[in-house]
């Protein structure tokens, strides 16, 4: 989360392995390190290419990105009725819906996603994170999406965070039914159990 810094990779020479950034010091622990290009290139250099070979670590490589947790994770709090539909499409290949309840996820990180399945028979949802406003989500689709990321909170402070979907019993007029769905958690850090 530091400020940027450009690294020109032109050589009017071809040099293999390279290295063209290092950084040590760091206190032990999660760090991360994101190149992006900038579109822009040293006079010389032909074209705007970014490449990458290989990255050496002192420590060890983690999954970049969320991690995913399915709607069976022990550490998730559920409240009221909850039924089980079972489909390939679906992540990890099950889903759990709700025409009353809720469910809690509480975890350390910076950011989360609600993953479930959109459709027909779907209703509208709460989505409270960290004891805000609750937003409402619109469950419904004419069509099957499965894995539909429907709701994202980023750019949070680094800690613990909660966030809560609720079913609401309110639907889009379009929709047959108020079913809330879960079928997974992208998490920006890690899950822990929730109260």
């Amino acid at each position: 989360g530091g400020a940027w810094q450009d690294v020109d990779l032109y050589s009017p020479t071809y040099e293999p392995q390279s290295v063209v950034y290092s950084v040590s010091g760091l206190t032990d622990g999660p760090h991360t390190l994101r190149i992006e290009p900038t579109g822009t290139k040293n006079p010389a250099s032909a074209d705007v290419y970014v490449g990458v070979d290989a990255f050496d670590v002192t420590g060890a490589l983690t999954q970049a990105g969320p991690n995913r947790y399915e709607q069976d994770d022990p550490n998730l709090a559920f409240t009221g009725t909850w039924n089980v539909a079972n489909e390939a499409a679906l992540s990890a290949g099950t889903y759990a819906y709700t025409g009353d309840g809720s469910v809690t996820a509480k975890f350390n990180g910076t950011g989360v996603s609600w993953v479930t399945a959109k459709m027909p028979v779907n209703g509208i949802a709460t989505v409270v994170v960290d004891g805000g406003a609750p937003q409402l989500v619109d469950l419904y689709s004419p069509v099957y999406e499965p894995q539909s990321t429907v709701f994202t909170a980023t750019g949070l402070t680094d800690g613990t965070h909660t966030i809560t979907i609720t079913f609401t019993g309110t639907k889009n007029a379009a929709s047959s039914d108020f079913w809330v769905g879960v079928d997974a958690f992208d998490v920006f850090g890690t899950l822990v159990p929730a109260p």
